[in-house]
């Protein structure tokens, strides 16, 4: 009986070595997922997720539009417009 419970046990250890070379590479767990837990949201980079074009109209008026994709959120409180250059008013 000790003989046929050994052989589950080795079988198991010699699949964590076999595994071990593949577990120590970089992002490895960023792939696993826990049973029930949803997927890993990907979020598109700034300036992809929220796009700004600027367009002169006149010598004292800036048009600024910002395209939002669809499911991205900004706050009103946190958004805001700054001149860098005394010269520009």
């Amino acid at each position: 009986m000790k003989a046929t419970m050994k052989t589950p046990y080795s079988a198991l250890l010699l699949l964590c070595f076999a595994l071990a070379p593949s577990l120590s590479t970089a992002g490895f767990l960023d792939n696993l997922r826990m049973p029930g837990s949803a997927k890993q949201a990907v979020f598109l980079p700034p300036d992809q997720a929220f796009a700004l074009s600027v367009t002169v109209l006149n010598d004292s008026t800036l048009q600024a539009d910002l395209k939002i994709t669809p499911g991205y959120y900004l706050y009103r409180d946190k958004v805001g417009f700054d001149i860098a250059s005394e010269v520009a008013r």
